[in-house]
């Protein structure tokens, strides 16, 4: 009985990994516990600085981009579970893609004053368990949540509707028979057709990067779900800090209290991430990042604390005021990590 027990185990593990490999969802499954999962705070601080030493501003307004807001939407691998701003801010909006912005009324800056505003976001990362539920690899238009379809809809950057990114969907798509395939298809594409590179090409959006066959991560990213949306299937664009090793960042970013400067006042920086998710019914949101092309359905071995949906926070902060004085924002973002007892 035990030997039948065991051949019975064995043949449903094959099983198992059969399924796995058809699915083509090639991320590790590993069980969520303490012991891989990593805390972090994020601690952005706005400096509104009146430089000049005669004027006066009035009526000082300073709008900021919030970290994206997870009460209905969570991020299974980065979990924003605690936000604290301070001062707390006299406006928060939330837009129907969970983004968030909070709007400050200064008041007058008096010549030479500053003022501060602290936001400290605490995450949550865990590694991607993709599970083994069901999936619709063909699913109606209609049977979608309603706050599903608005990520078939093009958007800033996201030219999905553009004749050119139709054409080039169709193309890539054209022998494929459901929406898995579409979208591994897609993924192919990009992650093997356009040239990481900085430069003039760089930030510009999906029709750009179709067109020049270059860019950087926000326009891998801004492709993909272009060419997804005008499949017809849902994805969505999404931004954040990554996190690395100690021992990846250069000395100067190290702070003296253990944190590590991911953007400063000075001008030195660490670039964001900007990667996918593709909606699946019966799955839900799976992420993929095609300039890694590390694996369909993972981030591979990237940490990131996700901020932002399909490039709306693009523009962390805005400013207006009367007078003649000229005000300065000065933005520094350091990341901590929390370690367990």
């Amino acid at each position: 009985m035990g030997n039948v027990r065991f051949r019975f185990i064995i043949i449903l593990l094959v099983i198992l990994s059969f399924a796995c490999s058809d699915l083509g969802l090639t991320g590790e499954i590993v069980n969520f516990s303490k012991s891989n999962t990593s805390c972090y705070d994020l601690v952005s601080q706005y400096r509104v600085v009146n430089p000049d030493l005669k004027n006066k501003a009035e009526g000082v307004v300073l709008e900021i981009a919030l970290p994206k807001n997870q009460e209905k939407d969570k991020c299974q691998y980065s979990n924003l579970v605690n936000l604290e701003i301070n001062p707390f801010p006299d406006q928060v909006f939330v837009n129907a893609k969970g983004n968030r912005k909070a709007k400050f009324r200064l008041g007058t800056l008096a010549p030479g004053e500053e003022k501060i505003i602290t936001v400290i976001s605490q995450y949550q990362l865990k590694p991607v368990d993709h599970g083994l539920g069901s999936l619709d690899l063909e699913p109606k238009r209609q049977d979608l949540p309603q706050e599903i379809k608005i990520y078939l809809q093009p958007s800033p950057g996201i030219e999905s509707d553009h004749p050119e990114i139709i054409a080039e969907a169709a193309r890539i798509t054209e022998d494929k028979t459901n929406q898995l395939e579409k979208a591994k298809a897609v993924y192919s594409f990009v992650s093997t057709n356009l040239n990481y590179k900085m430069g003039e090409n760089a930030n510009q959006g999906a029709l750009n990067a179709l067109r020049t066959k270059e860019g950087v991560c926000d326009d891998y990213a801004c492709l993909m779900v272009a060419l997804l949306r005008a499949s017809g299937i849902p994805a969505r664009h999404l931004t954040g800090e990554e996190v690395m090793e100690k021992e990846k960042y250069e000395e100067r970013f190290f702070t003296s209290d253990g944190g590590i400067i991911l953007r400063s006042e000075d001008g030195r920086y660490y670039p964001g991430h900007a990667w996918v998710e593709i909606y699946f019914l019966g799955r839900g949101w799976v992420p993929v990042d095609p300039t890694s092309y590390a694996a369909f359905g993972s981030l591979g071995k990237r940490k990131v604390l996700l901020t932002g949906i399909d490039r709306e926070n693009k523009v962390n902060y805005r400013i207006s005021w009367r007078g003649p004085a000229e005000l300065k924002v000065y933005n520094q973002l350091i990341v901590y990590e929390q370690l367990r007892s």
